[in-house]
């Protein structure tokens, strides 16, 4: 039960979008299968835990993007995770390609969660002893991301049932196509995202409204936003998030 893991991928024509690039909601949909794939070799996947009434919980991601792998590219996906304070999941990912350069390194952090209360958990209530010893380094590098006073732009969504996850909720991958399609279309086009932050806050299930807000708040050529997605009826935050966006 090595707390490191290693898989090869080749990226699918259905992964890219109109560049030919990784698309970034492929990126975490990504991550979320290789990690699971390893935390079920390690007997502390969803699936088994959902079987105790317990499941993982997505808290927050940090992510550094030097380059999205293209069309038919093969690459390499190396994570690695430990607790924290006997409270926390971390999760580290490197995506790198076949000269071995990385191209993506990702930070993220979980909780394990009582399925019917919602409540967070202490790990070694499932996990083994010998999976709570740290034997690969994990950095807890997060940022705080603070609420929106105001924003620049709105679009509403609708939850959707391909949205919802083996939890009943929405998926954490699908805030993040939320975000990035408020993202001005010039953006996309011109530029290059470079950096996403996440903090998730509430869940949300299927049917209901959501609003995806930004603000712009670009610097030194860089365009920076900071995203707020929030259901549409109570205002209840749901997610926050800033994206970076570097000229091609």
């Amino acid at each position: 039960m090595d707390s490191m893991f290693v898989k090869e991928i080749v990226i699918r024509y259905s992964e890219t979008d109109q560049k030919g690039n990784l698309k970034v909601v492929s990126l975490f949909d990504i991550f979320q299968d290789v990690g699971s794939e390893h935390a079920a070799l390690m007997g502390i996947s969803a699936l088994d835990l959902i079987t105790r009434n317990y499941t993982w919980v997505m808290l927050k991601y940090n992510v550094h993007i030097t380059r999205l792998p293209v069309w038919n590219e093969r690459v390499t996906l190396r994570t690695w995770r430990c607790s924290h304070k006997n409270l926390y999941e971390l999760r580290e990912f490197h995506l790198l390609d076949e000269k071995g350069d990385l191209l993506v390194r990702a930070l993220s952090s979980w909780v394990m969660m009582n399925y019917s209360s919602r409540k967070p958990v202490r790990l070694d209530r499932f996990i083994p002893p010998e999976l709570m010893e740290e034997r690969y380094p994990v950095v807890d590098d997060f940022s705080r991301l603070d609420a929106l006073d105001e924003y620049d732009r709105e679009l509403p969504f609708r939850v959707r049932m391909q949205d919802i996850d083996m939890n009943n909720h929405v998926n954490n991958s699908v805030y993040v196509g939320w975000a990035v399609e408020a993202v001005p279309e010039d953006v996309h086009r011109d530029m290059r995202l470079t950096q996403v932050e996440i903090t998730y806050l509430n869940e949300i299930s299927y049917g209901h409204m959501i609003s995806s807000r930004l603000k712009a708040d670009g610097h030194n050529g860089d365009a920076v936003f900071y995203h707020s997605i929030a259901e549409g009826q109570n205002q209840l935050e749901l997610t926050r998030l800033k994206t970076v966006w570097k000229k091609n």
